[in-house]
């Protein structure tokens, strides 16, 4: 039987990040709490396009986010989906592509604006392994004298759902069964992890938005896992 569909990881990610109040519960949660409690997560907005390599579709899907500090200025919110069950060795170098992409667009639509907006790179990885490659690209030079001058520097956020134990708090109910969702869905017994959140799906199916939410998640579930699996 063909399931049909391209990448469901990414169909998945940008239906529970597509939703603005989602999306702010996230990075409230977890983002550092001094970039948290500068940002003006009420005037969050998603911007249109991707800036992944083309060829890597299948290994990340990205979604943009404006918004202002509370100072006023200008910030944006990048967040990368990292699909695949290892960590990326090659992250730091990748995000700095997706950055300065990001960067160019801004350019071409205010040209000769100073400075550029501050963004903050935010990576959220579900693979079953650690994550341990570098978080800032000077540490993917092959150098380390100090040669008085400051090598590129970019630092990222990192989400590592391995390391975060399920927390299924009812006040941001739809984050924390999506969250959950991505740190199970390779396991391999599945059905014990799912069971757990069965009666939180019947709490959810009293929301207003709530049968269209469980609806996604089994439709991921679905295409995820095999058929004998999803008969279980």
């Amino acid at each position: 039987m063909t399931k049909g569909i391209a990448n469901p990881h990414d169909a998945f990610f940008k239906s529970i990040f597509g939703n603005l109040e989602i999306s702010r519960q996230f990075f409230h949660a977890y983002l550092p709490q001094p970039l948290a409690q500068q940002l003006d997560l009420e005037r969050l907005q998603a911007e249109k396009g991707s800036f992944v390599d083309e060829r890597l579709h299948e290994r990340h899907s990205d979604l943009l986010f404006r918004t202002v500090l509370k100072s006023g200025k200008s910030a944006w919110l990048y967040l990368l989906f990292e699909h695949q069950s290892t960590p990326e060795p090659d992250m730091p170098f990748r995000l700095l592509r997706y950055l300065v992409r990001i960067w160019e667009q801004h350019r071409e639509q205010y040209p000769g604006e100073h400075p550029l907006p501050f963004i903050a790179p935010v990576v959220l990885y579900h693979g079953q392994l650690p994550w341990v490659t570098p978080r800032f690209f000077s540490e993917t030079l092959d150098i380390r004298a100090d040669l008085g001058i400051r090598p590129t520097e970019m630092e990222y956020i990192l989400v590592d759902l391995s390391a975060i134990p399920d927390q299924l708090l009812r006040e941001r109910l739809e984050l924390e069964i999506a969250l959950s969702l991505f740190r199970h869905i390779r396991d391999e017994n599945l059905l014990e992890s799912f069971t757990r959140i069965l009666p939180l799906l019947v709490e959810l199916r009293q929301r207003k938005t709530g049968l269209e939410y469980i609806e996604t998640i089994l439709r991921y579930v679905y295409y995820i896992r095999s058929n004998d699996e999803w008969d279980e």
